[in-house]
């Protein structure tokens, strides 16, 4: 089937599905007799996913929002907990720190530049390049001082610009109160099946400083999550526990009506002790040295994530129009041991006559970020409805990594033998982009959306690498520059049948920025952005009287030119641009207030993402490939129900069950060498609580079966065997209670 024929039947069927629908709603919210009183109606979701707060029903894009307040009560406090809520997000959590988000299945594995961008409120958050590996440091904030997180999927390259080519995840924290004192302090404790035990502290206090003008909100949470994964080479029990501090302070000032000053800082700290890996066999289908248990060199597991962000943000309404700036710093850093024994001593140590040789990578990483944002926005109610703004960041980053020799028994360094190092000293990302975009209501139920941004970069990168893994002892100097202009667009027509049910077109683009590559033989040039253009229809609409909410969309992406990981006569990977994708499929989300008291809400996602070229020699990836890490099918249904005690006190219920369909690994290079299947899994977790409007109390079982769900999946050995992985496992039975306390 050609693209046009099968973009041609996508947008007939699901728009067909949508009028038909949106009709059938229509006439029945006409003939609805009044609204039972015992009957509870869908709460109103504001978003700011076009960089202005508009209903979610009104906007025209795939956005689903997770309220942060639910999330902390049903203790899913990061995005290995609540990633499956949302239709079409998938996460690659590879066990020691990495998280790659993916939407849509757009992606081709870890190592390169991201096509998930990461905002807390206006601040972009990370690399823009792979060559700080800005694709695995995704930050995992703590609900606990969040307003809602929203993931938008698709190309987000006009509003948004580079590195969001897949979609978006937005943290919007909550914001100072002027007119309020209040605060919130909460405790945790949870233990693991064949594991230990974890807690965590939050506080929060909100302080109007001058009533109505000024108002400072601090908050802090301190998290211990428990271990459950043993090494058998030294019979350490629950190595891969991990300590997680969060910090946040905002001050607003308000000195007219019209005009306001925020000014915040946030700080995360994450410690980890060891892989949260079993090694597995996938030819038999079981672990290699029992459940839950992997084998490594004692003491050199471990990673430390640390991300500081500061921001000042002005609005001031103008009446015409709202203008707003907004000013940040970003930081991140990642520090990594790891054991690479397994791969590289049947090499080294037979080489070396050593028989006690293993080998400890060791990796640094990480990006210092400084944006500027200005945009005018006109008012909402005008018939013509319009948005402009420019945009500059200067990234730094560094990389580096280096193999050091140790002893398999105690992990001791073993000197005089410089192995290998890898040290991309500086390297340095400009971008300047101007945007905008502009809404024509042709009548009070349509309207047609346009938009355009345009972005210019210049990078430079200075790198040296050597050890005898190269060949040499002498350092091998390289420095690398590229510039390139990209042009982004978007066009969403809307038909609104009522105030609350809508259709809508969508053709929007992405891109991620090319870039100077490694100084490696047979990449001396440097490669070019890639894109993708996604097609979608989409359909909101509130039915049954406000008692139910449902969200649908069909999309087609193409992704062109994408950017690969190749091989050069070295066996030495450096980055290239080949070949084109296609993902295509459905999301649907919904929810239902049937009686007082109870919401069902259910999603589900199919997705096809596969090669429409062959990959070009170095990797074995032919046409028709599955994209890596990425299910095709996914869903989520959900129950809870609220109910009343005595006195002020009521009771809660509830409980979900999650779908994750197998995925694939990353590509390899030839096809002698297999990629893994990691197999479809299940999560089901419960939760019951009381409250009243000051106190809490709520238990919870997260993994109710103990299923051993699969994240990601790492060779042991360099021929990449079946028989020799390390997976990394979601979080086993886990039951616990909090409590938390308002004043």
């Amino acid at each position: 089937m050609t693209f046009h024929s099968f973009r041609t039947r996508l947008m007939a069927t699901a728009g067909g599905l949508s009028i038909a629908l949106a009709a059938a709603a229509a006439a029945q919210a006409a003939d609805a007799p009044p609204r039972d009183a015992g009957v509870s109606q869908v709460g109103e979701v504001v978003v700011t996913a076009q960089k202005r707060t508009e209903r979610l029903q009104d906007v025209p894009t795939a956005v689903t929002v997770l309220n942060a307040a639910d999330l902390v009560a049903k203790n899913a406090v990061s995005l290995d907990d609540y990633f499956r809520s949302v239709p079409g997000l998938t996460l690659y959590d590879n066990g020691e720190g990495f998280m790659e988000l993916v939407i849509r299945g757009v992606t081709t594995g870890n190592g390169d530049t991201p096509t998930v961008g990461i905002y807390i409120d206006d601040t972009p958050i990370g690399s823009s390049t792979a060559l700080a590996r800005g694709d695995v440091l995704v930050p995992d904030l703590d609900p606990s001082d969040l307003q809602r997180v929203e993931v938008l999927k698709g190309p987000q390259g006009t509003l948004y610009g580079a590195s969001n080519m897949g979609g978006l995840l937005k943290y919007i924290t909550v914001a100072p109160d002027l007119n309020t004192f209040s605060g919130r302090v909460g405790v945790e404790g949870e233990t693991v099946e064949k594991g230990g035990a974890g807690y965590a502290v939050r506080a929060a206090v909100n302080l109007p400083l001058i009533k109505d003008d000024l108002a400072l909100r601090i908050s802090g949470s301190m998290r211990e999550d428990p271990g459950f994964v043993d090494n058998v080479a030294n019979g350490d029990r629950n190595v891969n526990d991990a300590r997680v501090f969060n910090g946040r302070a905002a001050l607003l000032w308000r000195p007219t009506d019209t005009f306001q000053i925020k000014l915040s800082a946030l700080f995360q700290n994450r410690n980890g002790y060891g892989e949260t890996r079993e090694d597995y066999n996938f030819l038999t289908g079981k672990p290699i040295y029992g459940d839950l248990k992997q084998s490594r060199v004692p003491g050199i597991n471990s990673d430390r994530e640390r991300l500081e962000q500061y921001n000042a943000t002005i609005e001031d309404d103008l009446g015409w129009a709202t203008l707003t700036s907004s000013t940040s710093y970003a930081k991140n850093h990642y520090y990594n041991l790891a054991d690479l024994s397994s791969l590289f001593s049947p090499i080294f140590a037979p080489a070396f006559g050593i028989p006690d040789l293993g080998v400890e990578l060791v990796q640094s990483f990480g990006t210092q970020k400084i944006t500027q944002e200005v945009r005018l926005a006109s008012r909402s109610d005008a018939k013509i409805e319009w948005l402009a703004g420019v945009f500059y960041t200067h990234e730094s980053s560094t990389f580096y990594q280096k193999f050091n020799p140790v002893q398999t028994e105690n992990g001791q360094a073993i000197q005089g033998l410089p192995l290998f190092a890898l040290d991309v000293g500086r390297s340095h990302y400009q971008e300047i982009a101007g945007f905008g975009d502009v809404t024509y209501h042709f009548t009070p139920k349509f309207d047609v959306q346009a938009g355009v941004r345009y972005s210019y970069n210049n990078q430079d990168s200075h790198d040296y690498n050597n050890g005898l893994l190269d060949g040499t002892l002498t350092p091998i100097l390289g420095a690398g520059t590229s510039h390139e202009g990209v042009t982004t667009f978007l066009f969403t027509p809307e038909y609104k049948f009522t105030d609350s049910q809508m259709i809508y077109g969508r053709i929007a683009s992405g891109y991620r920025a090319g870039g100077p590559n490694y100084t490696l033989a047979g990449a001396e040039t440097p490669f070019l952005s890639d894109s993708t253009v996604n097609y979608e229809v989409g359909f909101k609409s509130e039915l049954l009287d406000r008692q139910a909410y449902v969200e649908m969309d069909a999309f087609y992406i193409t992704w062109s030119r994408i950017q690969l990981l190749g091989v050069n006569s070295l066996d030495e990977e450096f980055f290239t641009n080949a070949g084109a994708a296609v993902s295509q499929g459905f999301e649907f989300s919904g929810q239902y207030r049937p009686v007082h008291g109870l919401t069902l809400a259910a999603n589900l996602t199919y997705s096809d993402a596969h090669l429409t070229e062959d990959a070009p020699s170095g990797i074995y990836a032919p046409s028709g490939s599955r994209l890596p890490y990425s299910p095709r099918w996914s869903g989520q249904i959900s129950a809870n129900y609220e109910f009343p005690l005595v006195a002020d006190w009521k009771g809660s219920i509830g409980g979900d069950y999650s779908y994750t369909g197998d995925r694939i690994s990353d590509f390899q290079s030839s096809a002698s060498i297999a990629r893994i299947t990691l197999p479809a899994y299940s999560v089901v977790n419960l939760q019951a609580g009381v409250r009243n409007e000051r106190y809490s109390v709520n238990l919870f079982v997260k993994n109710v079966a103990d299923e051993r769900g699969f994240t990601a999946a790492n060779a042991l050995t360099l021929s990449k065997t079946p028989a020799s992985y390390a997976v990394s496992v979601i979080q086993p039975r886990t039951v616990g209670v909090s409590l938390a306390a308002k004043f």
